[in-house]
């Protein structure tokens, strides 16, 4: 779904561990780099990524899920380039 400007949030039931989070972002950047808009010349396009984990049984709120991926998302964005972050508290 689309959460404002340019946020977006996904639900992935298939991730259930840091290693399958990681492949899974890998495969987003691998994919975006592909991308070429004539329009931008030699510039690229990166993505900052923040993510949250949460496990069978685990008792959680959507509101709580999406505060963990916000932290983790701006510890993303203050590096260059593509970056993804799970949180971790």
């Amino acid at each position: 779904m689309r959460l404002g400007g340019d946020e977006f949030a996904m639900f992935i039931p298939e991730i259930v561990d840091e290693s399958n989070a990681n492949d899974f972002f890998e495969r987003i950047f691998d994919n975006i780099d592909e991308i070429e808009i004539s329009e931008m010349g030699d510039r690229k396009i990166y993505v900052s990524l923040g993510a949250s984990i949460c496990l069978t049984g685990e008792e959680t709120t959507f509101d709580q899920l999406y505060r963990e991926m916000d932290i983790a998302m701006y510890e993303s964005k203050k590096q260059d380039g593509y970056c993804a972050t799970i949180y971790n508290n």
